[in-house]
């Protein structure tokens, strides 16, 4: 227990550096960081403001009293370099061997991708995380910029990725500052940047809201997931098909709960 909290430890120490990157939240989102939200459990909100993260932000419709079980998180780390599919494997690699440690199945979902962001290259993860109670997806993009590289991690439960790939995709791809460096990244190379360390604290950022929700339940010998399904505990807009919590008998686009 004593080593595992060590290694988290020591995976959330991102060092600070001034910013050249923007960002932008689905649309509805709220950033815990810098936004209060009536009804956000507390812990939640503790985490998103512990200091890891750029942003931690959440779909507010999806949110329970348990936590946000559809969330974005970006964590920036100083350094730059080149994204290659090498240290994509390679970061690949490593985080699915760290994940082991904490008790949790993380698969890579095919190979990591090579895309292009305003004609910089960056690097996109899809993986999935897989707990005794339940399955988080995710969808890593590794951005980097002049001074620092950007790792966002957007997370749902797999049955509700279709519903929300889309806005991942266009989130993602809405930000600024991404540059060409003529390091290589990865391996020590490019500004020393440690590939695995950025893309497990995205990770750990997005299971159960955050690593302190992981540890809650560590201390109970169980390292399982805490994000809860959602899918039976809403309905669906007639007008819209949006997903809307049972709580709320009108949904975003003004149209009634059926009778």
């Amino acid at each position: 227990m004593t080593r595992t909290l060590f290694l988290i430890a020591a995976l959330v120490a991102l060092p600070a550096v001034a910013d050249d990157f923007t960002y932008e939240l689905p649309p509805g989102w709220v950033d815990l960081v810098k936004t209060d939200l009536a009804g956000a459990p507390e812990f939640l909100v503790k985490e998103a403001r512990s200091g890891k993260y750029k942003i931690w932000a959440a779909d507010p419709d999806a949110m329970t009293p348990l936590g946000a079980p559809v969330n974005m998180n970006v964590v920036e780390q100083a350094g730059s370099g080149k994204v290659t599919k090498e240290a994509m494997e390679e970061a690949a690699s490593g985080m699915r061997a760290q994940f082991e440690k904490l008790g949790i199945d993380a698969t890579i979902l095919g190979e990591p991708q090579l895309q292009q962001l305003d004609g910089v290259p960056i690097g996109v993860l899809d993986s999935t995380l897989t707990a005794p109670n339940g399955k988080l997806r995710l969808r890593q993009y590794f951005i980097p910029g002049e001074k620092k590289v950007a790792v966002l991690t957007y997370a749902c439960s797999p049955d509700a990725y279709d519903e929300y790939r889309n806005l991942f995709e266009v989130s993602a791809r809405a930000t600024k500052g991404a540059r060409k460096t003529s390091g290589l990244g990865g391996g020590g190379d490019g500004g020393g940047i440690d590939w695995t360390r950025a893309f497990v604290v995205g990770a750990l950022g997005a299971v159960g809201g955050g690593a302190l929700g992981l540890l809650l339940q560590m201390k109970k010998k169980k390292a399982v997931l805490v994000a809860p399904r959602v899918v039976a505990s809403m309905w669906e807009c007639a007008t819209c098909k949006r997903k809307v919590p049972v709580r709320m008998d009108t949904c975003r686009c003004g149209a009634g709960r059926p009778g």
